[in-house]
């Protein structure tokens, strides 16, 4: 069964032998919106997704299973490469609305708290990854 991303749907084709014809003939089998990610969301979207899916073969299902958990990891993939840029304006934003007198009254001692250990777990991660935290001279510090 051959897998394309066609629009907003996926189509699943079957390719069958036609004596008649002498070549393969492509046949669809399957057809569900593209951002279904699992067979489980599949079968409850729709009933003739889920009639669909039921009547392909063992070995369709599992291609599709597969294909689904192959794209779902590289989604998640892309995600997890623009998270640390996204993050560094983020902890830009977070410096410059601690600076406001609105920021200052959004920061309760709980939420200060879960964002140091926030910030722990990061340097423990960075250093695990081989970032040792940067030697700060004297002319960084001010003094």
């Amino acid at each position: 069964m051959m897998i394309s991303l066609k629009g907003l749907r996926i189509l699943g084709i079957r390719t069958t032998y036609d004596p008649n014809k002498r070549r393969g003939v492509g046949s669809q089998v399957i057809s569900f919106k593209s951002y279904l990610s699992s067979l489980d969301e599949i079968r409850s979207s729709s009933p003739r997704a889920a009639a669909q899916l039921d009547a392909l073969r063992k070995d369709e299902v599992e291609q599709l299973h597969a294909w689904l958990t192959d794209r779902s990891e590289q989604r998640n993939n892309a995600s997890l490469r623009s998270t640390l840029p996204i993050l560094e304006r983020q902890l830009d934003l977070s410096l410059s609305a601690l600076e406001t007198e609105s920021g200052k009254q959004g920061l309760t001692p709980e939420l200060a708290a879960r964002l140091y250990g926030k910030m722990r777990d990061l340097q423990q991660q960075l250093k695990k990854n081989g970032h040792a935290r940067p030697k700060i001279s004297d002319k960084q510090k001010g003094g």
